[in-house]
């Protein structure tokens, strides 16, 4: 029986090693991809790292989120001298990342079979076959396959060593009550540290810890009630209860933000009823043409008494009433609808994020994934044979889905016409779209994209802004009168998009370098100008921040240094940054007014930001602005330094 045994794990031991294997090679068609979405505005302070100070800085200047998540960005430096040369380094790195991910949750699945004493080798063929469900599910390829979509994953990979570390020390509370205590609570508090480190949302590890002790495990028995109700309260309901607290603080929405994201907080929340339901099904049924990175186009449900919106809303409250109500009956079911719903808390509720995004089901989907294997390989008598055929079809399906996918997402023009035609509202896969055809095909194809789908979506007549830019270049004898008048009508009510303050700084740059029949620096002023009428832009501080900077550069140009300067300032009242400061700064070094940049770098360092890696990323920034300050002025003394001066030469 012992033999017997050991084969069996020998036999599954090989499969999880096979299951990892065949997700590398899976994923390897992926590898050829390029960079999306937030990759580059996240990520471009690669091109800067060349020392041990700017690798830093890069580190601790994250703006992603609120800590800036600096664990996520420094594993993004060892790939910092492949930056400008395509995203496959990238890719590896974040397919790697998912495969640790799959050992990890197979150790997590293995842990709690063994907590709910299913007995050996059971416990072995549950925690394959749920991680091999879980690894293979299509619905999560973009987590990998978007770069900075790393924060997600790599979190992940913390949330999941916390919660081995808890089932780990959890394993003696019943013969050493005081260790394991100990083990379990620096589990969640050194877990979720380095998880909220990496991305906001390994603030839940408490919570789905919390869903673990409501649900599958159960209570200890050599311990008092009391210490462990007040050990339980302390680390894993009091955090619930304050994310709960805080995410209700978020409620109602401030007018400036139901002016940029164009729906209020409970138009997000419905909105999100009917989400959660579609990501579950598109997790169970495999549906490629749901899958990709874009998703903007979503469309947002405006009451409750829609018919869909009050079914998902009314389902879901039931959902977590039985789930609550009948935990300790059916364990399992409860388990994987409070965990899903545990690990969407922050993003799919009140926060006024974006409404869809795949990648945020990474963790969500661990639950689930361990419910349905758990329950299909429990099933005994004349349908247990069937049930394990059945799991092993499925997952098998699903690889050879992901494949489909990885291999698409591997061909990035291709992709990108797929990703329109299933995501027709889509500004940013219309955006994308024209942009491999300009690099792939010719500017005037994707050009010719961008303009359809202005004509379909008036309220995104922006995007005619980069239209201007390109096709400046590609024919200057145009008369681009007509665009530039249409875009000044049109501008004033379009909807928000940060990336506005990018393509008119590109239309800057080429109306620098090339003269445009009706185009000029006016021209550009004048639109600058018409976006900020619109009230959308014009009480969105960041935004603000920018068109000043913008407007600075146009007085720069045109001589007039008052002017500039008054900008300038305007920029940093508005919201202040480093890179602000280093324009100002800069300005002042270039006329010679060292002594004046040097008291603006004073002012900024008396009043450093509270936030510890904000405040140690603009103490660098200052640091070498008085570098540069200081280089600048030595050059004006003593004039330029003949070649080999140093001795380097």
């Amino acid at each position: 029986m012992t033999d017997a045994r050991s084969s069996k794990s020998a036999v599954l031991g090989t499969a999880v090693v096979a299951v990892l294997l065949l997700g590398w090679f899976i994923y390897q068609p992926a590898a050829t991809s390029v960079f999306l979405l937030d990759d580059k505005s996240n990520l471009s302070g690669l091109a800067s790292v060349n020392d041990a100070e700017t690798a830093l800085q890069f580190v601790v200047s994250g703006v992603a989120g609120p800590v800036g998540r600096p664990l996520s960005l420094a594993t993004f430096l060892p790939q910092a001298t492949m930056w400008n040369e395509s995203a496959a380094p990238f890719i590896q790195v974040n397919i790697a990342i998912h495969l640790l991910n799959g050992l990890l949750a197979w150790l997590f699945f293995m842990q709690l079979t063994r907590a709910r004493k299913v007995g050996h080798p059971n416990d072995l063929l549950i925690a394959t076959s749920a991680m091999a469900l879980w690894f293979f599910l299509p619905l999560l390829a973009s987590s990998s396959l978007m770069v900075v979509q790393r924060m997600a994953t790599f979190t992940a990979t913390f949330i999941l060593l916390g919660l081995n570390g808890y089932l780990y020390a959890r394993a003696r509370i019943d013969t050493d009550s005081n260790s394991a205590l100990l083990g379990m609570s620096l589990s969640l508090v050194l877990g979720t540290l380095l998880a909220v480190l990496s991305k906001e949302n390994g603030a839940l590890l408490p919570s789905l810890v919390l869903v673990l002790e409501a649900t599958l495990l159960r209570s200890p028995v050599n311990i008092a009630v009391r210490k462990w109700r007040t050990w339980r309260f302390v680390f894993l309901v009091l955090p619930t209860m304050l994310i709960i607290v805080f995410l209700v603080g978020k409620l109602p929405y401030s007018d400036e933000l139901v002016l940029r994201r164009s729906m209020t907080g409970w138009e997000r929340l419905i909105t999100q009823a009917q989400i959660l339901w579609e990501y579950l099904f598109n997790a169970i049924v495999a549906r490629p043409d749901q899958y990709g990175p874009f998703h903007d186009g979503y469309p947002l449900t405006r009451s409750i008494l829609d018919p869909i919106a009050l079914i998902a809303v009314a389902s879901w409250l039931l959902v977590v009433t039985g789930a609550i109500l009948w935990r300790r009956k059916y364990p399992l079911a409860a388990f994987a609808a409070l965990w899903f719903l545990a690990g969407h808390l922050l993003e799919s509720t009140t926060l006024p994020l974006e409404l869809y995004f795949e990648h945020r089901n990474y963790v969500p989907l661990i639950g689930p994934a361990f419910a349905m294997s758990y329950a299909l390989l429990s099933i005994s008598g004349q349908y247990r044979n069937v049930a394990r055929f059945a799991i092993s079809v499925y997952v098998l399906a699903n690889a050879a889905i992901l494949l489909s996918v990885t291999s698409l997402w591997g061909k990035p023009l291709e992709a990108a016409g797929y990703w329109k035609v299933n995501s027709p509202n889509s500004v940013r896969a219309a955006a994308h779209l024209a942009a491999r055809q300009m690099t792939d095909i010719a500017g005037p194809v994707g050009l010719i994209t961008l303009q359809e789908f202005v004509a379909q979506h008036p309220e995104h007549a922006y995007l005619r802004i980069h239209e201007l830019s390109v096709s400046c270049r590609l024919s200057s004898e145009r008369d681009y009168t007509p665009i530039v008048a249409h875009l000044e009508e049109a501008l004033p009510s379009i909807k928000f998009d940060m990336s506005i303050g990018t393509m008119l700084d590109n239309l800057m740059q080429a109306i620098a370098e090339t003269e445009c029949k009706g185009i000029d620096r006016e021209t550009g002023r004048r639109l600058a100008e018409a976006v900020a009428s619109n009230p959308v832009y014009a009480n969105n501080k960041l935004y603000m921040a920018s068109h000043h900077v913008l407007l600075a550069g146009i007085a720069m140009e045109q001589g007039d240094r008052a002017g500039a300067m008054q900008q300038l300032e305007l920029a940093r009242d508005g919201q202040r940054s480093n890179k602000v400061d280093a324009v100002i700064v800069s300005y002042l070094a270039a006329q010679g007014r060292y002594d004046e940049a040097r008291d603006h770098i004073e002012r900024v360092d008396d009043a450093l930001p509270l936030q510890p890696f904000r405040r140690l990323s603009t103490t660098i920034a200052l640091r070498q602005l008085r570098r540069q300050v200081d280089a600048l002025e030595m050059q004006a003394v003593n004039g330029p330094q003949p070649e080999g001066v140093n001795g380097s030469g």
